[in-house]
């Protein structure tokens, strides 16, 4: 990617000394930073199917029910994660799309994709195709790349600094997030990771990594206000590049 060589990339790279862009996420369980954990670390329940995409007019009524539950030892499935990502994407208050930031951040580092019962809801959530009411029936892996091209080819929303230009940014850090910390799980354990599969890699196939190096160079020299992100998500592909 030609965005490794920019000086700016390589002083951040050679600041995190070789540790992961998201060191700095502090997860309840700790199980990528420790080998001695109690057995019921991952002890939960999960929450099926509470949250439903609602009416707008009453999505302020039902928030402040919804992140004490993000509090508890009760986790949030991969609908429910979907479904509030999506309305966060739809959303045109940015309080409303913060208060939807904090409920899967909370989520996120209450129940990280180490813990067995999140492995595979972290799996629906980026690769199971949706119904028509969500994500116009792609996978959010797939609708991340579909805005990735309307970003590139100037057809996207983003821009006008409004609550969907905060929703993107904070989706896709969270996307990113997701994918680092479970890599860096999936690789101390011996596990296939989840961008792995979302990549479709193969190490004898490299080329498959072209699409999204060559949006992730793109991003990067279109002056979007989000390329930090952009930056960590392409150390995170060449980690897979140089480790596989």
């Amino acid at each position: 990617m030609q965005l490794l060589n920019d000086p700016i990339v390589q002083a951040y790279k050679l600041s995190l000394g070789g540790e992961s862009s998201f060191r700095h996420v502090i997860t309840k369980c700790q199980c990528i930073y420790s080998d001695n954990l109690p057995k019921d670390v991952h002890k939960a329940e999960k929450v099926d199917d509470l949250y439903k995409p609602l009416p707008y007019s009453k999505i302020l009524d039902n928030i402040k029910f919804y992140v004490p539950i993000a509090l508890t030892e009760k986790y949030y499935p991969a609908l429910t994660m979907k479904s509030i990502i999506y309305d966060m994407l739809n959303c045109k208050n940015i309080k409303k799309v913060e208060t939807f930031y904090c409920i899967i951040d909370l989520n996120f580092k209450q129940h990280p994709p180490c813990a067995d019962y999140m492995k595979l809801e972290y799996r629906d959530l980026f690769l199971s195709p949706n119904d028509e009411n969500l994500f116009d029936e792609m996978s959010l892996w797939k609708y991340l790349l579909n805005i990735f091209e309307c970003l590139i080819n100037g057809t996207s929303r983003y821009g006008d600094k409004d609550a969907y230009d905060l929703a993107f940014r904070r989706v896709f850090e969270f996307c990113v997030c997701v994918l680092q910390t479970d890599y860096d799980y999936s690789k101390k354990k011996g596990s296939k990771p989840l961008i792995m599969e979302c990549l479709n890699y193969n190490p004898n196939q490299r080329t498959r990594l072209n699409e999204i190096t060559k949006y992730l160079d793109k991003l990067f020299n279109s002056g979007y206000d989000f390329v930090m992100t952009v930056v960590k998500f392409a150390l995170l592909v060449e980690q897979i590049r140089s480790e596989n």
